[in-house]
C-alpha cells in the first residue's frame, strides 16, 4: 500500500485539474485503481469517487559510445477524483502578490 503512491505529478495541466478536485501521482506500474484509492484516502483522509489511470512514455536518452538513442521506460500516472469541497493540501498553491 505504501509503495502504490510515488509520487506528485505537478505540471501545468494537473494544477489546472486541480480546481475540478482531479488529482495526479506517478504510482508504482503494478498498481490497480482500486490499490490507488485504498493508498490516497487515509493518507490524504478524503474520499475519491473515481480514478483513472494511464502510461506516459518518457523520451528516448542518447547514451552510449555511439551515443544511440535507446527508451528510457515509462511511467504509470493515476488521476484521482474526489468528493465535491476536498482537496489535498500538497497540491495548493499560495499566490504571493
Amino acid at each position: 500500500m505504501t509503495l502504490t503512491l510515488i509520487k506528485p505529478h505537478i505540471t501545468e495541466k494537473s494544477m489546472r485539474e486541480v480546481g475540478s478536485s482531479a488529482f495526479t501521482f506517478v504510482v508504482a506500474p503494478f498498481a490497480t485503481k482500486s490499490e490507488i484509492k485504498h493508498a490516497v484516502e487515509p493518507l490524504f483522509k478524503v474520499h475519491v469517487v473515481k480514478s483513472t489511470t494511464r502510461v506516459e512514455h518518457l523520451p528516448a536518452k542518447r547514451t552510449g559510445a555511439k551515443r544511440i538513442s535507446g527508451n528510457v521506460g515509462r511511467q504509470k500516472l493515476a488521476t484521482v477524483f474526489l468528493k465535491k469541497g476536498e482537496s489535498i493540501a500538497l497540491f495548493e498553491f499560495k499566490d504571493e502578490k
